[in-house]
């Protein structure tokens, strides 16, 4: 029962952080967070897979899923962590080929995904320990790379994901055969992960403040004169129609005035 409460702690924090994710991509209409809503719901998904309260409250009456449940989601969760890590850190202007070996990876490991069903029974432990080597090797390599440039978000990346990786690499090492079962290696992955899926929304924040604020500089520079810093004809026409509703009465009828002769010679 406290093995369960822990898990419920888990998995409730997690579904309240994708649930707070896709409400911020629709108000900002930021992918970062989408992203981030889809990482979070593919984390739950396994953890629930691995620790088996999938198969005891979700799917219970589903036993073939159950079983393909407990390799088929890491997998998935392998390609999803490379697409949304190489998103988050953003090193295509400068590592172009990090960054297309990131994107073919993703889709591979997508196809070894859809392929892990009617993979013979002796290689799907091979097959999911290498998925989780090679997504853990690519988010190590762009969140380094990232952080090179003096990148925040490499740093939070880094930070969220070490915790997690331990526990990655206990867990391929067990389905090696070369740890035994353990805390580690069995709820190791759980824990960690819910370490890192709050750090990692720290993170986004980040990138899509960054983001943010490079469309607000270049919308400035739409709207005023490069030359003399004025707001352009269009900008101007704008800030007056919007500044007329908090006129007296009175004085709205000249600036009405005032307001189509400046069209007037704007469009002249």
């Amino acid at each position: 029962q406290f093995e369960y409460l822990a898990m419920g702690a888990v998995l409730g924090t997690l579904l309240l952080l994708v649930t707070h994710c896709l409400i911020q991509s629709v108000m900002y209409r930021d992918l970062s967070y989408a992203w981030y809503a889809l990482y979070g719901l593919a984390m739950t998904l396994t953890v629930a897979a691995a620790t088996g309260i999938g198969g005891h409250l979700l799917w219970p009456h589903w036993g073939q899923w159950n079983d393909l449940s407990q390799g088929l989601m890491p997998i998935l969760l392998s390609a999803v962590n490379i697409l949304f890590v190489r998103n988050l850190c953003a090193i295509a202007p400068r590592h172009p080929w990090v960054d297309r070996l990131a994107l073919a990876a993703g889709f591979v490991i997508l196809l070894l995904c859809m392929a892990f069903p009617s993979t013979g029974s002796a290689h799907k432990t091979g097959l999911v320990a290498f998925c989780l080597a090679l997504a853990a090797v690519l988010t190590l390599l762009l969140a380094i790379l990232a952080w090179r440039r003096r990148d925040a978000v490499g740093g939070w990346v880094l930070f969220a994901f070490l915790p997690l990786m331990i526990a990655v690499a206990a867990t391929v090492l067990r389905l090696q055969g070369i740890f035994a079962a353990s805390w580690l290696s069995v709820e190791g992955v759980a824990v960690a992960a819910a370490l890192a899926v709050p750090l990692l929304l720290i993170a986004v924040n980040a990138r899509s403040r960054d983001r943010h604020g490079a469309m607000t500089r270049v919308n400035k520079l739409t709207e005023q004169d490069a030359l003399t810093g004025l707001l352009s004809p269009a900008a101007f026409l704008q800030a007056a129609s919007a500044a007329k509703h908090e006129l007296e009465p009175g004085v709205l009828i000249e600036w009405q005035a005032a307001l189509s002769e400046t069209r007037s010679m704007v469009s002249s």
